[in-house]
């Protein structure tokens, strides 16, 4: 799971991954508040802290999905984490993903002649 010890390394993730992604509503033209929120983030920061230790629990296995702990080798030897979020999708890839909810305004006219 995407276990962040502090906030900034919960803020290089969101800089690296999120901000970039499609899901987020920290990326591009999307708005805090306005645009839902990446439910993979959502749930990291509602539950990670909770269940980080937790290996066997449903939720901790399910998180660990979504965001798996990974270790890497960095060029100075040592041990670096590369969680990457099995939910990525690059803003500037340039297609819709296949079966994506999208949300839209209700069409005022539309709404005008149902009320």
């Amino acid at each position: 799971m995407g276990y962040f010890s502090n906030g900034t390394e919960g803020e290089m993730f969101e800089d690296a991954w999120c901000s970039r992604c499609v899901h987020s509503d920290i990326s591009g033209d999307r708005e805090i508040g306005v645009d839902p929120p990446c439910p993979v983030w959502t749930a990291h920061m509602l539950y990670a802290y909770e269940l980080c230790n937790e290996d066997e629990h449903p939720g901790s296995v399910i998180l660990e999905l979504l965001i798996p702990r990974k270790m890497v080798k960095a060029s100075d030897g040592f041990d670096l984490p590369s969680n990457e979020c099995a939910m990525f999708h690059p803003i500037d890839a340039g297609a819709a993903i296949p079966g994506q909810l999208t949300l839209s305004a209700p069409d005022t006219e539309q709404e005008h002649e149902t009320n």
